[in-house]
C-alpha cells in the first residue's frame, strides 16, 4: 500500500481567523435533548414480534383511547414496531417550528422502512413535553432477502423523519444575567480564552473579566441591555486567531498521516531495519537531517521543519505504513517530538 502524506503547516503570523461564533456559544442559549416512546406502523412484517410485549400493549392502549376496544389476540402482524425517538431542540425556537427526530428500534423489528411514525411527545429533562413527533421513516439502509440469502448495508432499525417534529413548548433563555454574557469555548483552552477576551476588548464594543480556559464573561453596557440583538450580532462577528495543539493523527487504515503546525523535533538518531537516520545541529544551529539506506546516503536537508522532511524521506524510501508510525512512535517516547500522537 502507498503511503499517503499530508501535512498542515501555518505560519503564525497567516493563521486562520475565525469568527467567535464558530469557536464558542453562549452558555445561556444552548441546545436541549428531547426524548419519547412511540409507535411506529405500516411495517411490511418486518416490526416486533409477539415476544415483545410493550408493542401491542402500547397498541391496545392507544385503541382504548380512541374508542376502539381490542382483545391482545386480535393484533398478531409483526406490522407494528415500539421506537425510541429523540430530538435535539436549538434555542429561540418558537412553537410551531419543525424540526427533525430521530428514531431507533427498542424491539426486535429488523426494519423501519416504509413505516409510519404515530403522533408521539417528546420530553424534556423537566417531563414536560415540548415536541410532537409523527410522520413517514427514511430509512438509509438496503436490506433484500431471497429464501435463505440475505443482503443488508447499514442499519435497518433506525432513521429519521425529516421536520417530523413540530415544537409546543419554547424552552425560554435568559441571555444576561447580572449585566454579563458567558461565552463557552467549543475547544476549551487558555490561549483561545485570552485571545478572545483581548480581541473583544480591542474591537471596542465591550469589556471581558473572569476567565478561564472554557469561559469568558463579557460585560454588558446599557445601550447593549437595550439592544441585544444587535449587539451579539457584532459580539460573534468578532474575528480571532484560536490556538492550535501541537498533534500528529495517524490513520492506520488509510496510511495517511497529519502533522499539526505546532510540531517540532529535536536532534535525535534512528536506526530502524536497513533505513538510517540521523537528526543534529551544526555550527550554524541549523537541524540537518541525514537519511541512508544500508550504505548509501539518501538525502540530506537543511530545515527547520525536520519532521516534515523526515516523513518526506521515509517517503520515498517506500517505508510501509506500519514502520512509519513505528518511528514517529519511538522518536515520540524519545522525547524528541513534542506533539501528542493520536492513532484513528
Amino acid at each position: 500500500m502507498r503511503f499517503i502524506f499530508l501535512m498542515l503547516i501555518t505560519i503564525v503570523g497567516f493563521a486562520m481567523e475565525s469568527r467567535i461564533k464558530d469557536i464558542a456559544y453562549l452558555e445561556d442559549a444552548r441546545s436541549n435533548q428531547v426524548m419519547g416512546y412511540g409507535i411506529i406502523v405500516g411495517l411490511k412484517n418486518s416490526g416486533d414480534s409477539a415476544s415483545v410485549g410493550m408493542t401491542y400493549k402500547s397498541m391496545q392502549n392507544m385503541l382504548k383511547k380512541m374508542g376502539v376496544p381490542s382483545d391482545p389476540t386480535d393484533v398478531k402482524s409483526r406490522n407494528a414496531a415500539s421506537v425510541m425517538v429523540t430530538a435535539e431542540l436549538p434555542p429561540f425556537n418558537k412553537p410551531g417550528k419543525r424540526i427533525d427526530v430521530y428514531v431507533a428500534s427498542a424491539g426486535d423489528a429488523t426494519s423501519l422502512r416504509g413505516g409510519t411514525l404515530l403522533m408521539t411527545p417528546l420530553y424534556g429533562a423537566d417531563g414536560k413535553t415540548y415536541v410532537t413527533a409523527q410522520g413517514n421513516m427514511v430509512v438509509g439502509g438496503i436490506g433484500v432477502e431471497a429464501g435463505e440469502l440475505k443482503y443488508q448495508r447499514n442499519e435497518l432499525n433506525r432513521g429519521v423523519i425529516p421536520n417530523g417534529g413540530i415544537v409546543e413548548k419554547e424552552i425560554p433563555v435568559i441571555l444576561q444575567n447580572d449585566g454579563v454574557l458567558t461565552l463557552l469555548l467549543n475547544s476549551p483552552d487558555f490561549i483561545t480564552a485570552a485571545r478572545i477576551s483581548l480581541a473583544i476588548e480591542q474591537s471596542g464594543i465591550a469589556y471581558t473579566d473572569n476567565y478561564d480556559a472554557a469561559k469568558v464573561k463579557v460585560r454588558l453596557t446599557e445601550s447593549a441591555k437595550n439592544d441585544m440583538v444587535s449587539f451579539i450580532a457584532k459580539l460573534m462577528d468578532v474575528r480571532v486567531v484560536p490556538d492550535t495543539t501541537a498533534k500528529i493523527v495517524i490513520s492506520e487504515r488509510t496510511g495517511t498521516i497529519v502533522i499539526g503546525e505546532k510540531v517540532q523535533i529535536s536532534p535525535v538518531a534512528i536506526n530502524f531495519g536497513d533505513v538510517d537516520i540521523r537528526i543534529d545541529r551544526d555550527a550554524q544551529d541549523n537541524l540537518n537531517l541525514n537519511v541512508t539506506e544500508k550504505t548509501s546516503q539518501f538525502k540530506m536537508v537543511k530545515s527547520g521543519n525536520t519532521l516534515s522532511d523526515l516523513v518526506k524521506s521515509l517517503n520515498a524510501l517506500g517505508t510501509k505504513p506500519s514502520t512509519m508510525i513505528g518511528i514517529l512512535q519511538a522518536i515520540k517516547s524519545a522525547g524528541a517530538i513534542t506533539a501528542e500522537i493520536e492513532v484513528i
